[in-house]
């Protein structure tokens, strides 16, 4: 007999608070969704973003008595926006940090800021503890900018939203005629990758690799991204270690439910649930499996094409509804701490975890 359906869950990476767009093609297939923080909120801080207790976002490992002085720190930082980005992300581009961190972050901030870094007694403990002050500070600044970024594609698109609605008016169109704003060709201000991260995903990335290899609150099996070069950089680690690309063992088709922060989209999302339940039961048992070292990859199959006949039979992946897909990628016989530790260039200093997942799940958002 089978066992009872498993929760399928899943960790976003790199972003600390992925865009709605993303969450809402997520949650259409996961049951939940986790993000990491750099650093545990303020005690009286509001959740980042909720979505219905669907998503939870929290620090893998807190700093605790520092929180203070990091959040000074980026407030420092914030002040000098300007000459930070220049001095700093724009040398990224340039490859001033190499893949051996030459050049600690440290000479930067210190430059703007005037702040000295942590100190620790021991060159081993000192070493260790500035990679970790510089894994958070690169995942926060990235959700910083990612943010900024996001506030001035909104702001590009309600100016567009205006403009099409005055060229209505200006067309004496009655309001018979016109369109609603929903119906109205407004060009989408979605970021692409080229901006966001700006040139620094891989640093980011190895320092969000950081965050997993020091994450003891929870295992994740499964990692997800929306980022083209985040998925390659796994995807090249994993060929250095097994000299083979890990292989796509099931896509699905993600049909678009509107806008996650709208009831209307959970209704659709439970709809949607509901009309999938047989091949997500059999594909969340399949995972299950796999976690206990068994891939069964026609049964992966079959239960994707289900997940296809029927989203499509509903009416959810016409052309107009259609938001891509979900495609999965196993890791086999690595597992993804050891994937993480050796994109970031470290050694494992613990005893492996039995219960451990014996293969690693990347989901990639085309």
């Amino acid at each position: 007999m089978k066992n009872a359906m498993h929760t399928i869950t899943a960790l976003n990476f790199p972003e600390a608070t992925p865009d709605n767009k993303t969450v809402g093609r997520l949650l259409c297939f996961f049951d939940r969704i986790f993000s990491y923080l750099p650093v545990e909120p303020d005690a009286d801080a509001t959740e980042v973003y909720a979505y219905k207790d669907l998503c939870t976002a929290y620090a893998p490992f807190p700093l605790g008595p520092e929180l203070t002085r990091f959040n000074q720190l980026i407030n420092d930082i914030k002040g000098h926006e300007d000459e930070y980005y220049k001095n700093y992300l724009s040398s990224l581009s340039l490859n001033m940090i190499k893949d051996k961190d030459d050049v600690s972050v440290w000479s930067v901030i210190s430059s703007i800021t005037g702040a000295a870094p942590p100190t620790a007694s021991g060159d081993d403990k000192n070493s260790q503890l500035e990679k970790e002050w510089q894994a958070r500070l690169l995942v926060k600044l990235a959700e910083i900018q990612a943010q900024e970024e996001r506030e001035v594609a909104a702001g590009l698109a309600a100016i567009e939203t205006r403009k099409a609605k005055l060229l209505h008016t200006l067309k004496g169109e009655s309001s018979e005629e016109e369109t609603t704003a929903g119906e109205i060709s407004i060009p989408c201000f979605s970021l692409p990758e080229t901006t966001r991260f700006t040139a620094a995903t891989k640093q980011i990335v190895r320092a969000w690799a950081h965050l997993f290899i020091n994450d003891r609150t929870r295992t994740h099996q499964i990692v997800v991204t929306s980022q083209e070069t985040a998925s390659s950089l796994l995807t090249e680690t994993y060929e250095k270690l097994c000299k083979t690309p890990p292989a796509e063992f099931f896509r699905i088709k993600i049909p678009n439910l509107g806008d996650p922060e709208t009831d209307i989209y959970y209704d659709e999302r439970s709809r949607l649930f509901e009309a999938t339940r047989n091949c997500r039961e059999k594909l969340s048992q399949l995972l299950q499996d796999m976690h206990n070292d068994a891939i069964d990859a026609s049964g992966f199959a079959e239960a994707a094409a289900e997940w296809d006949r029927t989203t499509s039979e509903e009416g959810w992946n016409t052309t107009e509804k259609s938001q891509g897909a979900l495609v999965f990628y196993s890791f086999k016989d690595i597992g993804l701490r050891k994937l993480f530790l050796t994109l970031c260039g470290e050694k494992e200093k613990e005893s492996p975890d039995a219960d451990a997942p014996q293969h690693g799940i990347m989901a990639v958002l085309e």
